[in-house]
This record gives structure tokens, C-alpha cells and sequence, in this order.
């Protein structure tokens, strides 16, 4: 799961670890989260351009 690259949602752009990112998600998918790296890949992530643009 390490070698998976994020991606925003809405730009397909891949994120490095100096961007900032937003996660739309529901508080009942947040029960339990324990590996948020992986947990991420399936919910919605949008950069900050994209996010700020909405």
C-alpha cells in the first residue's frame, strides 16, 4: 500500500508531501481509522487549488 500515489479527485493531479490536501468523507466512515495513508486512496482528496476553487 506504500507505493500507491495519491491523486486529487477532480484534477487527477499526484500530490507530493509538501501539498496540502482536503478529504470529503462522512464522520461514519472516520470509526476506526487506524491507517489514514490507505484510507485515503478510497475517499475523495482534492488538492488546494481545486478545493479553494469550489
Amino acid at each position: 500500500m506504500f507505493l500507491v500515489e495519491l491523486k486529487c479527485s477532480n484534477c487527477n493531479k499526484k500530490l507530493t508531501k509538501q501539498d496540502e490536501v482536503v478529504i470529503k468523507t462522512k464522520v461514519s466512515a472516520l470509526k476506526g481509522i487506524t491507517n489514514l495513508k490507505s484510507w485515503t486512496t478510497m475517499q475523495k482528496i482534492y488538492c488546494k487549488d481545486c478545493f479553494t476553487t469550489k
